[in-house]
């Protein structure tokens, strides 16, 4: 019995004993943790690898002129068209052109006016806002307004309406818009208080001035004009200089409204008939009286814009109105980014040449 005791005592100190084979310090099986997924380290640069290498060309002024930030080589600039888009002028930038000066206020918000217009007495602005931007959707609203009072007579507009830009391809955009018109003539004009208008429209003003008369003399001028326009537009950025743009427009719908009938104006006011004529004729085909279809070429450089190309409208030459635009722009954060660009490579072309001039000796000299 003691025997048997003592057998079964050391089996159990046996089982209990480390396994003398594994490392003092190794885990429990139970409690174990997987090993780390670590990338093996990188083999050492070979030598004869290192002796081979070729060391870089050194840096020159000439070939630094191939790094030269020149405007029509730089990326296009998505949103830069503003005329017929969604997109406004950027916070801060100023253009000036025929259509008067727009002013970029706020971030996607831009206001205008004509001053030419103004400075007749015609108070006028214009108002677009890019109120909505989802990925390459913008959505903008937009409006305006003109007003002549000239003494018992006052002649007035305002339009409001938006425009919707899609940038199919990165270089691509398309644009849809659409406006309200209202124009609005009120009382009996009296020419010889507008001879700006008598020499730019009016040569032969006394026939015109009878027939105002004549209208007046029940109390005046009453005339109304409503209007609804499409636009449909398409530009292709080739850089940030040349860009091919497609411009179309018509009034799809429009409503004239008069105090007086035109059959009793009388056969000494026959100077006019064309422009009754051609009122009726709008009402009645709104499309085929004031359709303008535009293709043209236009050149962004830093500051000035050229937009050169011809088309077909309901009005003999209207499209030039549209194919044809100078413009001159200041100001603007894509502006400021270019001048930054210019004007870092200016530096590294002048430290350039300074160092060429040194010589390679010279900065030893120097620390000596």
């Amino acid at each position: 019995m003691p025997t048997t005791l003592l057998l079964l005592s050391t089996i159990a100190l046996a089982q209990a004993a480390p396994d003398a084979d594994a490392p003092a310090d190794a885990p429990d099986a139970g409690t174990a943790t997987p090993a780390e997924d670590t990338p093996p380290p990188a083999p050492p640069l070979d030598a004869d690898a290192r002796a081979g290498a070729e060391p870089l060309a050194p840096l020159t002024t000439e070939s630094l002129r191939r790094y030269e930030p020149k405007h029509g080589a730089l990326p296009q600039i998505p949103y830069g068209h503003t005329g017929f888009t969604a997109y406004t002028l950027e916070w801060g930038e100023v253009e000036l052109g025929s259509g008067g000066v727009r002013v970029g206020a706020l971030p996607r918000t831009q206001i205008g006016s004509q001053l030419s217009v103004l400075a007749i007495g015609a108070p006028n602005g214009q108002l677009k806002v890019d109120a909505l931007r989802i990925g390459p959707v913008d959505l903008a609203a937009q409006g305006g307004m003109f007003m002549l009072p000239a003494g018992g007579f006052t002649l007035q507009q305002v339009e409001a309406g938006g425009v919707l830009s899609t940038r199919v391809m990165p270089r691509w955009s398309v644009h849809l818009g659409s406006s309200y018109e209202a124009w609005s003539a009120t009382g009996t004009p009296d020419l010889n208080d507008m001879p700006w208008a008598v020499e730019m429209f009016l040569p032969q003003a006394g026939n015109w001035q009878q027939v105002l008369d004549y209208l007046g003399e029940d109390g005046g001028v009453d005339v109304s004009l409503r209007a609804v326009d499409l636009q449909l537009a398409t530009d292709v950025r080739l850089n940030r200089r040349d860009s091919i743009i497609i411009q179309a427009e018509a009034d799809v719908w429009s409503s004239f409204m008069s105090s007086v009938d035109p059959s009793e104006i009388p056969d000494d006011a026959a100077r006019i008939r064309p422009v009754v004529d051609q009122v009726a004729a709008r009402n009645e085909r709104p499309i085929a009286n004031t359709y303008v279809a535009t293709a043209s070429w236009q050149l962004d450089w830093k500051r000035a814009s050229l937009r050169i190309g011809g088309g077909l409208s309901s009005v003999p030459y209207a499209w030039a109105l549209q194919s044809t635009e100078f413009t001159w722009a200041f100001g603007g954060e894509s502006r400021r980014s270019e001048r930054r660009m210019i004007t870092h490579w200016r530096e590294n072309r002048a430290e350039l040449a300074r160092e060429a001039r040194r010589g390679p000796e010279a900065p030893d000299q120097d620390a000596g």
